[in-house]
């Protein structure tokens, strides 16, 4: 079936070869062979487009549906693509800023929040007097930090004593100078 339809489509194209080639030498063109040429092709083209779809219409359209489909799955693949690398992107992103929030140091932020719950625990809390920078600060995992330091601060009978304290404390995220954000995990002090 696809030798006649070949056959015939050819046919059709060296007929309206020699139409067109026929009558450019009787108007007297020099160009009638390449003219003619191109219409033979044309003519030969759609002919075998035609009877392709007129004779065979179930490969035709099978073909044509097997195309649809291998670009439908084509464009479901690209999909499939695109959102996973954008859902890869996204997790990359929360690994990075994961790291961000376990790696960042608070230590000076850890000791003014342990600052607040020393003097929370202190008779007279506006007496309190803490060093600048004699104390010491361990970071342990999951953003929990020890204080260790001292104290001045004024007893139930107005005398100035100074505690040496230790206190641990985790950053649970937010604003970082928020209480909110902290948690008090424990807090000793000893008077001297």
């Amino acid at each position: 079936m696809d030798i006649l339809i070949l056959f015939i489509g050819l046919a059709a194209g060296f007929f309206a070869w020699r139409y067109v080639s026929n009558s450019s030498q009787r108007r007297g063109k020099g160009k009638g062979h390449l003219k003619a040429a191109v219409a033979g092709f044309f003519a030969a083209l759609i002919s075998i487009s035609i009877l392709l779809a007129v004779l065979e219409p179930e490969s035709y359209v099978k073909s044509r549906a097997d195309t649809e489909a291998k670009a439908k799955l084509k464009a479901e693949a690209d999909a499939l693509e695109a959102a996973k690398t954008k859902e890869m992107q996204a997790a990359e992103k929360a690994a990075a800023a994961a790291a961000e929030f376990e790696n960042k140091d608070r230590k000076t932020m850890a000791y003014l929040m342990c600052q607040r719950y020393v003097k929370a625990s202190l008779k007279a809390p506006a007496s309190a007097v803490f060093p600048s920078s004699d104390y010491t600060t361990l970071k342990q995992p999951g953003q929990t930090y020890v204080i260790r330091s001292y104290v001045d601060a004024h007893n139930s009978f107005a005398a100035m004593l100074r505690s040496h304290w230790h206190c641990s404390v985790r950053y649970n995220g937010g604003e970082e100078s928020s209480g909110d954000s902290w948690t008090l995990i424990d807090i000793k002090l000893v008077a001297q």
